[in-house]
């Protein structure tokens, strides 16, 4: 929407030259209370016939040109703005595509080191989540360009929930400090973690070590108040995750899907069901 203090045209000639002229479009002009005018414009690329060129001068032309739009003025507006459309939805695509290049590099480095046992970053769930919009973006302005209804909701809650899930085993794989050590969570260490308490449990000592550390031999008491400290962080948000999405799948607005994130307070009901199961 512009705003101006002079009441605007209808067609205004922006460029021209022997082979075409570039109008400006105005509509919805409105005028305001304090005398001003808004309204939208949009350009229209108007080509002269090759039978007349040099038949008349450029300025010749324009001016049969814009009567010529002024005499159809709603079905020339239609179709520029039609083209505005089109050309919009497209550059989207093509800004959409190359945000697509820029996450896959910077995800495959982060799978990387995923494969070579680091914990999941939590960049890693912003960069899902990115390239997730980006081709969200892409899918909705091609069904546009088609003229094919497509579910930005539904679009939306998929995004998001593979967000959440990759921030809460981001969370989870992070893992735990405990007694002075920080000991990571990532699946072969939860893994290693229920096999050795097992033999904890029938009264053996166990091998096993805090991250940087040097593995050691844990008694038994000792090996279960770690496992223990580790299944409560599992458990937590483990569950927290499942209510979050159970709050994200209830909502029926792009915004509110939007403002959900991995941290946030649940509601009362919700809340409550994760504080027993915490504290049960």
């Amino acid at each position: 929407m512009i705003e101006n203090s002079k009441q605007p045209e209808n067609i205004a000639i922006v460029y021209q030259d022997e082979y075409l002229v570039i109008f400006l479009l105005r509509y919805d002009i409105t005028k305001l209370e304090n005398d001003d005018y808004t309204y939208n414009e949009v350009d229209y690329v108007y080509h002269f016939p090759e039978y007349n060129t040099g038949l008349n001068s450029p300025g010749e032309m324009a001016e049969m040109a814009k009567q010529t739009i002024l005499n159809n003025f709603d079905q020339y507006l239609n179709v520029a703005v039609e083209k505005r459309r089109k050309d919009d939805l497209n550059s989207q695509i093509r800004i959409s595509e190359d945000d697509l290049k820029d996450t896959d590099y910077c995800l495959l480095k982060n799978i990387e080191s995923y494969m070579s046992g680091a914990p999941i970053s939590q960049e890693c769930s912003e960069l899902i989540y990115r390239r997730q919009e980006a081709r969200d973006k892409v899918n909705i302005a091609e069904a546009k360009l088609s003229d094919i209804e497509i579910d930005e909701v539904a679009l939306a809650k998929q995004r998001k929930l593979k967000q959440l899930s990759t921030l809460a085993q981001s969370v989870i794989t992070s893992g735990i400090d405990h007694d002075g050590n920080h000991y990571s969570l990532n699946i072969s260490d939860q893994i290693n973690l229920q096999n050795l308490y097992l033999l904890a449990q029938s009264g053996q000592q166990v091998p096993y070590h805090a991250d940087g550390e040097v593995c050691r031999i844990f008694e038994t008491d000792e090996f279960a108040q770690l496992v223990v400290a580790a299944t409560c962080h599992i458990t937590y948000h483990t569950t927290y995750f499942n209510l979050l999405k159970y709050e994200l799948n209830g909502l029926d607005n792009v915004d509110d899907i939007e403002s959900i994130y991995y941290g946030m307070e649940l509601n009362e009901e919700h809340n409550a069901i994760l504080n027993s199961i915490v504290k049960g």
